[in-house]
């Protein structure tokens, strides 16, 4: 993803050079590509306050791949991509070092074969401590793991504040009727420097801008007014 947003800003600052004649410099970031890619989970959270539900788990391919809770309801991923390496300190791990030869488990095919029965076992064996005493076993047993946000602690975390990764959005009328006092959004992946960047005005109304649109592809005033009457038409059945 970051690299995908590098490349977006590199054409863009690309076909700027070809139109002024001036370069830019531009930077992107793996923290603030990963706040991108969850831009609905955490658009929800800023406009709602709502953090959205998890989904199916039990068909990632790889139980070792996935993300659990601990007691306290704080996640975690398990990162055991190379899943034969790591089931056996996995096993170990969560006090199954029986797992490590089980039919149902002992091979990379046959624990996705099983792979509703293992995510089942581990989550039961997971709500038994909080994320923190997991921390510890995993550190010491040579467990891949990591920490995970949800939608609340990613917006406040200080890295991701001090990197820009939201980004204070003008209020429209709306917003301001329905009680808001500022409107936040994930912030674009990429930065251009020397230039000035940021939201200009609040969130269009549908259909806000169809006649400004229209304007600029340079149409007959008769086909302006046609396409309007049909979008007006359309929006009323809404």
């Amino acid at each position: 993803a970051t690299g995908l947003a590098a490349v977006g800003g590199v054409c863009a600052a690309l076909v700027e050079r070809a139109r002024t004649g001036q370069g830019r410099i531009l930077s992107t970031s793996l923290l603030r590509a990963g706040m991108h890619c969850n831009t609905w989970s955490l658009s929800s959270y800023l406009a709602h306050d709502r953090v959205v539900r998890w989904g199916s788990r039990d068909k990632t391919g790889n139980p070792l791949g996935n993300c659990y809770k601990a007691k306290d309801g704080r996640a975690f991923w398990l990162i055991g991509f190379e899943a034969d390496r790591h089931w056996p300190a996995m096993a170990k791990a969560v006090g199954k070092p029986e797992w490590i030869e089980d039919d149902r488990f002992s091979s990379a095919p046959r624990r996705r074969k099983n792979e509703q029965e293992l995510v089942k076992e581990l989550d039961r064996l997971f709500a038994e401590r909080t994320r923190a005493e997991w921390a510890a076993v995993f550190d010491s047993g040579g467990v891949w793991w990591a920490p995970v946000l949800d939608a609340a602690e990613a917006v406040a975390d200080p890295q991701a504040r001090a990197a820009g990764s939201v980004i204070e959005v003008p209020m429209s009328e709306r917003a301001r009727q329905a009680g808001r006092e500022h409107v936040r959004m994930v912030a674009p992946p990429v930065d251009f420097h020397g230039t000035e960047t940021g939201p200009r005005r609040p969130t269009p109304e549908l259909g806000e801008h169809t006649e400004e649109v229209l304007q600029e592809l340079d149409l007959t005033p008769s086909i302006v007014s046609d396409v309007l009457q049909l979008c007006n038409k359309q929006r009323s059945k809404l």
